[in-house]
């Protein structure tokens, strides 16, 4: 699943989860929140990056968009790929059908618990618990692992087997397994008119992909919008159909440099600052003398004509 182009590409991930180190949250969803986008901020600042283009799938979309409200000059471009947390909690039985069964299941156990506690507490079987609980994972990563598709399972059980500060986290950001208790939704209007979206969804994921035409229609005419779908995906839009999700996010990045400088050179073009009265008046008395310059040369040039 490689790119293929002449781009650096930076996989990160969250503070608090895979091998990333374990902070301690607030139990604050707005605090949490803010710990979690100082913390790509501060990585940015180390790797001395002056502006990217952010992608971020599922919660990484959620905390990818709350990034780029608050630095919005960091970001080039913002591709949200199945972004989760962005409507709000949905009471309509045909949207949460969508939801699969698993997900629905640990979804009742969440409400008390953080979602990977069996993993924990069954100790050194825990990647046998991964593997039966999640059998389609190691198969979307099989043409990067053809060897020993195992280490998927083995990867997961040994991130999330120590303490769970990212579920923490996570935990205190939902309203249920698939809602956040601060829909993004409600803030797309803070997100600079300058940054350009992609949205890319999996045509077969549970997550409502209404919200990328809702993204769209609460921006401004000068801000740029596209939405996408991955025909056969899921929610796991990059490994389930890895060509095609590449291919539009390579489209996305050339489209960012070479067409869309002009167009959020427009959109955040600064106001004419206002002149100071002193520079007003000395623009006005060399337009004076320019005026009684051109008046003088068209005497002269009248009485040469006479002559």
């Amino acid at each position: 699943m490689t790119f293929g182009v002449p781009f650096l590409i930076i996989a990160i991930t969250s503070s608090g989860f895979g091998r990333s180190s374990r902070p301690r949250f607030s139990t604050d969803p707005e605090t949490v929140e803010r710990q979690l986008v100082t913390s790509i901020e501060e990585w940015r600042k180390e790797l001395k990056l002056q502006e990217m283009i952010l992608l971020g799938h599922s919660f990484g979309g959620y905390l990818a968009f709350a990034y780029a409200i608050q630095y919005p000059d960091r970001v080039k471009h913002l591709i949200l790929a199945d972004p989760w947390g962005f409507p709000q909690k949905s009471i309509d039985p045909q949207k949460a059908s969508k939801i699969p069964l698993w997900a629905r299941m640990i979804g009742n156990l969440y409400k008390n618990f953080n979602p990977l506690w069996p993993v924990r507490f069954v100790g050194p079987l825990g990647q046998w618990v991964v593997e039966k609980m999640r059998p389609d994972l190691p198969k979307k990563f099989t043409p990067v692992l053809k060897e020993d598709s195992s280490a998927i399972t083995e990867y997961i059980f040994q991130c999330n087997v120590q303490a769970p500060s990212g579920e923490s986290a996570f935990h205190t950001l939902t309203e249920g397994l698939g809602y956040a208790k601060r829909p993004m939704l409600h803030r797309v209007d803070q997100l600079a008119a300058h940054v350009p979206v992609t949205v890319i969804y999996g045509s077969r994921s549970w997550v409502d992909n209404s919200s990328g035409d809702k993204i769209k229609e609460a921006r401004s005419q000068n801000s740029f919008v596209q939405v996408k779908s991955v025909t056969g995906a899921g929610h796991h839009v990059y490994a389930d159909r890895a060509d095609v999700f590449n291919k539009m996010v390579n489209d996305t990045c050339t489209l960012s440099d070479e067409k869309l400088d002009i167009v959020t050179t427009k959109a955040v073009k600064p106001p004419k600052e206002p002149q100071e009265p002193e520079e007003e008046v000395k623009e006005e008395e060399e337009r004076k003398k320019e005026e009684e310059k051109k008046k003088e040369e068209d005497g002269q040039h009248q009485q040469d004509k006479v002559t």
